[in-house]
């Protein structure tokens, strides 16, 4: 009996697994963006609130 040894099957290429990366990262960013952004706009409009209320 010989013993074989079997390798882990590779995942794609190095260049694939960077673009996911780089895909995932950008996702990440935009997504942040927008939250950021929708974020900005509920403090500002509840800023302007305030000020109409409290301006005298």
């Amino acid at each position: 009996m010989s013993a074989t040894v079997t390798t882990a099957p590779r995942r794609g290429s190095i260049g694939f697994r960077l673009s996911i990366g780089f895909g995932l990262v950008l996702a990440l960013i935009v997504t942040l963006g927008v939250i950021a952004t929708n974020r900005v706009n509920a403090i500002s409009a509840s800023l302007a609130t305030i000020n109409d209320v409290n301006s005298v």
